[in-house]
């Protein structure tokens, strides 16, 4: 799942995610929408993503307000899902701060590239 604000930023994590073979199944949110998706999908894991690539700055709801509400949900969704802040910012306090959460599995400055697909331990999941 890549979740962010940007369509045009989603368009094209979602393209090097099929391009590098990470994925056939890349589903593309905005935050709110995500949030939703999530919660309808919390008890059947055939529709959770594996992999969330989360987006820190967007307007309405930014990446730490989103992992707020994430942290809420069960134990079966966050052990589930392994989110990946991904952010264009070069604001250290930011950088800092997404890896100090407990439950982001890492960080990863946009754009995303094959490599830092390849580094992530669900490589060559179905349903990012």
């Amino acid at each position: 799942m890549v979740v962010d604000d940007c369509h045009i930023d989603r368009l094209v994590t979602a393209r090097v995610m099929a391009q590098s073979n990470f994925t056939d199944n890349v589903i593309e949110y905005d935050p709110e929408q995500a949030l939703q998706y999530l919660q309808d999908h919390s008890h059947d894991p055939n529709f959770l993503p594996e992999i969330i690539l989360l987006d820190i700055n967007m307007p309405e709801i930014s990446g730490f307000q989103f992992m707020e509400v994430f942290d809420k949900f069960p134990e079966s969704v966050r052990n589930y899902c392994k989110v990946y802040m991904i952010s264009s910012t070069a604001d250290p306090n930011e950088i800092v701060q997404a890896r100090t959460l407990k439950s982001i599995s890492g960080f990863q400055a946009k754009p995303i590239t094959a490599a830092f697909l390849e580094n992530i331990d669900y490589y060559n999941t179905n349903s990012a």
